[in-house]
């Protein structure tokens, strides 16, 4: 196993709806890479920060009369976080993986590679991790992206 590439950022509120593109360089021949991405923290504590971004929302996507039908505001608790994970090699887009989950493991090889991502063996180049900043709610959150090869005589586990 060897790592290739880490790298932790700090996002913001301001950081959210845009894509932040991280760049690596695979030297060697890989069988499989290992990409290691978390964030934290996910939820906002906070909880009239918190309701308050909810109203905010309902009277943006929901005014009105409209929004009749809906929950009251603290039945959408809590209000998180999203960021999710994107992921081009030398010759194009790979996939991407839109999960909630907040810490995560995917797998990417010629033979098998995790849901979002198509099977694709890891070639010598250039290649891009975008980290998707959906939303950001809390006052700051650490975002980092860890990515490992693997050769052919390491065992997958």
């Amino acid at each position: 196993m060897e790592l290739i590439f880490a790298k932790e950022i700090l996002l913001h509120p301001k950081d959210s709806k845009t894509n932040i593109t991280l760049p690596f360089i695979i030297e060697s021949d890989f069988e499989r890479l290992e990409v290691h991405f978390s964030y934290a923290p996910k939820e906002l504590k906070d909880k009239a920060l918190s309701l308050e971004y909810i109203n905010v929302g309902m009277k943006k996507y929901a005014p009105g009369d409209y929004r009749l039908g809906y929950k009251n505001s603290d039945e959408y608790l809590p209000v998180l976080s999203l960021i999710t994970l994107s992921l081009d090699s030398p010759i194009g887009y790979i996939g991407c993986v839109h999960r909630h989950n907040p810490d995560q493991t995917h797998i990417l090889s010629e033979k098998f590679s995790s849901p979002g991502f198509i099977n694709q063996k890891p070639i010598k180049g250039t290649w891009q991790a975008v980290v998707n900043v959906h939303a950001v709610v809390t006052e700051n959150c650490t975002c980092q992206i860890e990515v490992f090869g693997f050769g052919e005589s390491e065992v997958l586990l």
